[in-house]
């Protein structure tokens, strides 16, 4: 007798066929082309290298203030430039920004961003245990006694304008962790903006171009002068 629709055999070969498209979509990921927007390298020293992106408005029309986008050590930038229809760098540029660097289909914006997680930089282990005990377990640079090239590093000396961008649902970088420093910098600007979403989601999902990208570029437009 030949099973019925939705009986344990269809359940299971359904299942089969799922784990196969899902590794599949990891596999492509790794190849999967991400960092797109066009740029040039203009200077390099060992290992360091700056890029400026190209920019898409005539120089009349961009920002008198150029950007430099730093990135954290342990992960690659391209997560500001995942594919050209979910790019923040490309979204800079249009809005008139010069930018330098020191609605998708679903299944092709995951691959990015699986990738993105997993190809992040090797960090030496030493530097790892160092960050780990004076950031994390002794709060050195909070607490003001950090010292970095042989100098005291005060946070109070910082006086530029600041945005301090936190993500709601942050499990990797917590409220706790992103808010205290508007009350430790010496910034008469500062402004705090907590954003509905998770640590990567808030750039790179699909409430970037409509909620955090329109408000990092209206803060930015207004102190380039």
């Amino acid at each position: 007798m030949a099973d019925a629709p939705g009986s344990a055999a269809d359940l299971i070969e359904a299942a089969a066929r799922r784990r196969a498209m899902q590794a599949h979509a990891v596999a492509e990921s790794l190849t999967l082309p991400v960092g797109l927007t066009p740029k040039d390298a203009v200077w390099r020293l060992g290992p360091v290298t700056l890029w400026r992106y190209r920019p898409t408005r005539l120089a009349a029309k961009r920002h008198p203030v150029p950007l430099l986008l730093v990135y954290a050590l342990t992960n690659k930038p391209y997560i500001f430039d995942l594919r050209p229809e979910r790019s923040f760098v490309a979204y800079l540029l249009d809005q008139g920004f010069d930018a330098w660097l020191d609605r998708p289909q679903a299944r092709v914006m995951w691959q990015a961003l699986h990738r993105w997680v997993h190809d992040g930089v090797p960090f030496a282990g030493e530097a790892f245990r160092q960050w780990v005990k004076e950031y994390v377990q002794q709060n050195e640079l909070a607490r003001g006694v950090h010292v970095a090239a042989g100098q005291r590093v005060d946070l109070e000396q910082i006086t530029a304008p600041l945005l301090v961008i936190a993500a709601e649902y942050d499990h990797i970088v917590p409220l706790a962790q992103a808010t205290p420093v508007i009350d430790l910098v010496g910034s008469t600007d500062t402004r705090l903006e907590v954003v509905r979403g998770g640590h990567v989601g808030i750039m790179a999902g699909s409430a970037g171009p409509t909620r955090l990208w329109p408000l990092l570029s209206a803060w930015l437009a207004e102190r380039s002068v």
